[in-house]
Formats: C-alpha cells, sequence, structure tokens
C-alpha cells in the first residue's frame, strides 16, 4: 500500500452541531453521541435530539 497523503485523526474527534427539524433544538455532539451513515458516497450524520427524541441530523459533510 502506498499513502498519497496521511489521514488527520483529529478529525475523526469533531463536535458536530445538530438541528432539529422537528422542535427547533440546537445543540452539539461529540463523537460517540452520534452516529455516521453513507448514501450517494456522501457521509451523513445523525444523532437523537435532546429535547423531543427524535433524530436529527447534522448540516456538516465529510
Amino acid at each position: 500500500m502506498k499513502i498519497i497523503q496521511e489521514g488527520n485523526v483529529n478529525r475523526l474527534l469533531k463536535t458536530k452541531r445538530f438541528t432539529c427539524k422537528e422542535c427547533g433544538c440546537i445543540f452539539e455532539a461529540n463523537k460517540g453521541e452520534y452516529e455516521s451513515g453513507m448514501q450517494y458516497n456522501e457521509e451523513y450524520f445523525y444523532c437523537q435530539c435532546p429535547t423531543c427524541k427524535r433524530t436529527a441530523y447534522s448540516d456538516e459533510r465529510s
């Protein structure tokens, strides 16, 4: 294997901001509190809203 560019492992620990479309809560979650998925070759992040317990999504993309 040949590495073209070293990765930055600190990106994996990044805090992400989430907005709940249901109740309007805006909150931040640390890695381990949110999950990620992949759709159309694009990673997205989601977390349970602390207010209404619905799924909230982050506007950030990897």
